[in-house]
């Protein structure tokens, strides 16, 4: 697991500091203002280009995220009844524990007295000797 978040870590840092550095230069190659207006306003907003881009850049991020969310809820909602399922599985299991330990505790009980129930198995081996 260590191993693991190691190696995560090091591609993040192949992969952050390139584009940090990218990043930094562009912004100090494109500080000229540009004024960004939009149609129905009249008045115009002066703000340096790097900014914008790099705002651009976020707005589209955030919308991909919003995507990619939306996209995986039907994942994530049968995730969550498979994992439901799994604990009322378990839960009926832990509760039948007791009862399949007292039949098998009586059916040694019968075996030991020479008895012997007609429970599955030895009705099968009966089945079988007569074919």
């Amino acid at each position: 697991m260590a191993r693991r978040s190691a190696f995560r870590r090091a591609i993040s840092i192949l992969v952050m500091a390139p584009a940090t550095i990218i990043l930094v230069l562009f912004a100090v190659s494109n500080r000229e203002s540009v004024v960004l207006s939009l149609w129905p306003l009249s008045d115009g907003v002066a703000t340096p280009l790097y900014l914008l881009v790099l705002a651009l850049f976020a707005l589209g991020a955030l919308i991909g995220m919003a995507i990619a969310w939306f996209s995986g809820a039907e994942t994530r909602r049968s995730l969550r009844e498979a994992r439901a399922r799994a604990e009322r599985a378990e839960r009926e299991n832990l509760e039948m524990r007791p009862r399949v330990d007292e039949l098998d505790a009586g059916r040694a009980r019968q075996s030991e007295t020479g008895q012997g129930g007609a429970g599955p198995q030895s009705s099968r081996r009966s089945l079988t000797t007569m074919a």
